[in-house]
């Protein structure tokens, strides 16, 4: 598994690299990335991006999820069927 992980991440890395050089050359913005930083930043951390989706057990990061936001509902006995649920609709104008 950590070889294919390398693997992903090197090849992700030289394309995004190389996507970058050719994008540079097409719009002569060459001589703004010369540092090393500059060169290797957005492929790196895409590739990182795309090695830690790859990793992410999905089943467990849901359940993780659902647990926090779905909440146990109280039992609520609706038993009264007297209440008039038009008594607090006001169709006037208030009285100040």
């Amino acid at each position: 598994m950590i070889l294919i992980n390398i693997i992903i991440f090197l090849s992700i890395f030289i394309i995004i690299l190389w996507l970058q050089y050719n994008d540079d050359i097409k719009f002569k913005n060459y001589k703004n990335r010369i540092a090393l930083y500059d060169k290797i930043k957005i492929p790196l951390f895409v590739a990182t991006i795309v090695i830690l989706l790859t990793n992410i057990n999905y089943n467990e990061c849901f359940n993780e999820i659902q647990s926090i936001f779905v909440l146990p509902c109280p039992n609520v006995n609706y038993k009264n069927n007297n209440i008039n649920l038009f008594d607090d609709v006001f169709t006037e104008q208030p009285d100040f």
